[in-house]
């Protein structure tokens, strides 16, 4: 079998799978004309229950670089003008749906495999609503490994090395960890040509766009967007069925209001530190879902109205923090590890002064934290509330508690307890969640 991605027939090929699968399964009737730029695609019709509305469909395929969720350029410009076929259709007809399922090739771990699935579903739902006008109903799922395309494909090429050998494997009833395994035994020669030429066609999203159309419209509509030409054709009512899951492979649906995510950046200050004399400024950056990094960095060097009493501190906190709750920003509870480095001139009243050795010997540490971020009734601003606890090494001096008081000693030892308690005030910068929408762009 010749290279798929060489001869830019993936798309194509992918289209006619599509609609063999949903003849297949729900028994009615299909084309096997290819769907590429400059091809007419027959597109299943069929009236609904009241008899007066018919149902339309348009299928493409998004193709995705292996281990990214991130479109091809040319998939990326499919998209663009899919968004703007369905804004067209969209005013003199009704969209009933937008379905897009990411599927993943079954090379790696499943899990991982799974979430890559969701991550391409989602920037393929991501780049259409950000082109077209909102108001769409949109499905978005993750199909995980899409084993039923690769046997598809290996039953297609004759020449294939270990052809049988594959199609036994994949037909088997062995868990798809170990359908992969079998797969790599087969040898290097099998493993390389199913990565080269295989794989790359299951790296995708699949967008099936349904429109429903007046009796008065034609039977045959033309759409032209550049080079994409779609022509509809009347067939019977099951071919309109969408295909349920038989495969043995993970499904996962994701919703757009709870999945869909935006990248957004956060600049705040903890309200806690002001009254202690401690100006503080921190920044976080969203760098994925469930993911985003903060540097929270706090300074005082004044005393506490006496110069017997200071936490003269200069400290720098990195954090890494997990949201578990998948959102269209990274909000609600979450959890952290930081990394802590603090200078520090501390002195209360009594007879002693502690500073970090020499001056230059800062305390070392980290730890684990908790906290919540609470958006208020304007969405860029939004409240933070946090805690969090660890161990730092602490190397000091102790000084007589007075001015230019006397070294009396030095001290090395292990510090375990609360290291972090904020309260706060936080500004975004980024998109603004579209409620109309359920959701963010």
């Amino acid at each position: 079998m010749f290279n798929l991605l060489q001869n830019k027939i993936v798309l194509p090929l992918l289209t006619a799978v599509a609609l063999h699968t949903t003849a297949s399964t729900a028994g009615g009737a299909t084309t096997d004309t290819p769907f590429g730029e400059g091809s007419t695609v027959a597109i299943p019709v069929s009236p609904v229950a009241d008899g007066g509305v018919v149902c339309r469909e348009i299928l493409d395929t998004v193709i995705f670089p292996i281990s990214a969720s991130i479109p091809m350029p040319e998939s990326k410009k499919r998209l663009e003008r899919l968004a703007v076929m369905i804004d067209s259709l969209n005013r003199n007809d009704t969209i009933a749906s937008i379905r897009i399922e990411g599927f993943s090739s079954p090379d790696g771990p499943l899990q991982a495999n799974v979430d890559l699935a969701r991550r391409r579903a989602q920037a393929a739902f991501s780049l259409l609503d950000r082109n077209t006008e909102p108001g769409k109903n949109y499905v978005v799922l993750s199909r995980g490994e899409d084993w039923e395309m690769l046997r598809e494909l290996v039953t297609r090429d004759a020449s294939i090395p270990g052809r049988t050998e594959l199609l036994n494997i994949i037909d088997s009833g062995l868990t798809l960890d170990e359908k992969e395994r079998r797969m790599r035994s087969l040898g290097k020669n099998v493993w390389n040509y199913l990565v080269h030429n295989a794989f790359p066609a299951i790296r995708r999203a699949d967008i099936t766009v349904r429109w429903h159309s007046s009796p008065e419209m034609r039977d045959t509509v033309n759409l032209t967007v550049d080079t994409i030409a779609v022509e509809s054709a009347e067939i019977a009512d099951a071919a309109m069925a969408v295909p349920q899951d038989t495969l043995a492979k993970p499904s996962v649906a994701v919703t757009t209001s709870v999945d869909h995510w935006n990248r957004h950046y956060h600049i705040k200050t903890n309200l806690l530190g002001w009254p202690c004399l401690w100006a503080n400024l921190a920044g976080e950056a969203d760098i994925a879902s469930h993911w985003s990094a903060d540097l929270s960095i706090y300074y005082s060097g004044w005393n506490w109205f006496r110069s017997t009493t200071k936490f003269r501190t200069f400290t720098i906190m990195p954090e890494v923090r997990y949201w578990p709750k998948a959102s269209d920003s990274n909000d609600g509870f979450f959890l952290g590890a930081h990394f802590g480095l603090c200078y520090f001139n501390v002195a209360f009243p009594g007879h002693s002064r502690y500073q970090d050795h020499d001056g230059n010997t800062p305390a070392l540490g980290g730890g684990l934290s908790i906290g919540y971020r609470l958006p208020l009734r304007n969405p860029r601003w939004k409240f933070e509330f946090s805690a969090g606890a660890g161990a730092y090494r602490l190397d000091y001096d102790i000084f007589e508690n007075r001015p230019n008081g006397s070294l009396t000693g030095r001290r090395k030892r292990t510090f375990f307890g609360l290291d972090k308690v904020a309260v706060s005030l936080c500004y975004t910068f980024g998109p603004v969640p579209d409620k109309r929408k359920g959701g963010g762009r």
